[in-house]
């Protein structure tokens, strides 16, 4: 089955998430209901790798904000192109490649903005990366034929496993 997310307003673009893997762009307007773009095989995995509320928060966050960047400036064009997005656990470590076709761009290339410029001198933009950057412990770029890979891996909390009602005797 293949869930909706949609992009934010301004974007102007739909996602169709194929559960977990696989993001379509199309120029569609339908399904603007949802808050995020996160796919949803990040849910499954957080709820069979019992990670902490903590964990799942920031890397929704990361998530929304490189697949509205890829969507928002990766496509000069009107066509369709697709979007993979992986997502796994390597012990305590979550691993997320998204990996598209567009322009080729290396995130890691820019700049830190400068935060010690008061807010209305700072240009518009590029704050994105930057907290992408401190909501991870590791990110790689790479251009891989035609498509772009950014690899982000952050370390995990994990729950405990919930505790069930034993009677007392």
């Amino acid at each position: 089955s293949v869930g909706s997310v949609a992009a934010a307003g301004a974007l102007g673009r739909d996602v169709d998430v194929a559960i977990g893997t696989l993001l379509h762009v199309a120029d569609a307007h339908a399904h603007r209901d949802q808050q995020s773009l996160a796919p949803l095989g990040l849910v499954r995995l957080a709820e069979r790798g019992r990670l902490g509320s903590d964990t799942m928060a920031e890397i929704r966050i990361v998530c929304d904000e490189v697949l509205a960047n890829v969507i928002a400036h990766g496509f000069r064009d009107d066509a369709e192109h697709a979007i993979e997005v992986s997502v796994g656990m390597a012990g305590r470590r979550l691993v997320l490649t998204v990996s598209d076709d567009g322009v080729p761009f290396d995130p890691l290339a820019v700049p830190p903005p400068d935060t010690s410029q008061p807010l209305a001198e700072r240009p518009i933009g590029g704050l994105g990366i930057h907290l992408v950057r401190h909501l991870v412990d590791e990110v790689t770029y790479e251009r891989r034929g035609d498509r772009n890979a950014l690899t982000l891996v952050k370390t995990a909390d994990r729950r405990e496993p919930a505790l069930e009602a034993v009677p007392v005797a």
